[in-house]
Order: C-alpha cells, then sequence, then structure tokens
C-alpha cells in the first residue's frame, strides 16, 4: 500500500485547484492510503452548510461529506 498526502492552500472556490485535488484524492483511494492537508484559505473547504450557488459551482463540502460517509 502506498501513501498520498494532497495539499490545499487555495480558497476553495474561484479557482479549480480543490476541486482537482479532491478528484485526484478520490482516484488514489483505490488501495493507497490518502491525506489531504488544508492550509490557508483551503480550510475554507470542509466548513459545512457553503452556499456556492451564487458562484455557479458546486458545493465543494458537500462532496467532502459524500465522500466521507
Amino acid at each position: 500500500m502506498k501513501s498520498v498526502i494532497y495539499l490545499l492552500d487555495d480558497a476553495p472556490y474561484g479557482s479549480g485547484k480543490a476541486y482537482g485535488l479532491l478528484d485526484a484524492a478520490v482516484l488514489s483511494l483505490s488501495g493507497d492510503k490518502v491525506t489531504v492537508g488544508l492550509d490557508g484559505g483551503g480550510k475554507y473547504l470542509v466548513l459545512a452548510y457553503q452556499d456556492s450557488e451564487v458562484l455557479g459551482m458546486p458545493n465543494l463540502s458537500d462532496i467532502i461529506y459524500a465522500y466521507t460517509r
């Protein structure tokens, strides 16, 4: 088993970095230990009940909670 660490230090909205990180982390779950680190603006990724509708983007915190159930 390999281990993979992803680090997000940008805000979750305004660029595709957070969405790309989530996609990469999920793809790595097939047999690897995955750790996602959040620093700086990346910490906002895990805030529950975000309303990203006005931005026209998917709610990334909902995606995280769906993966962890």
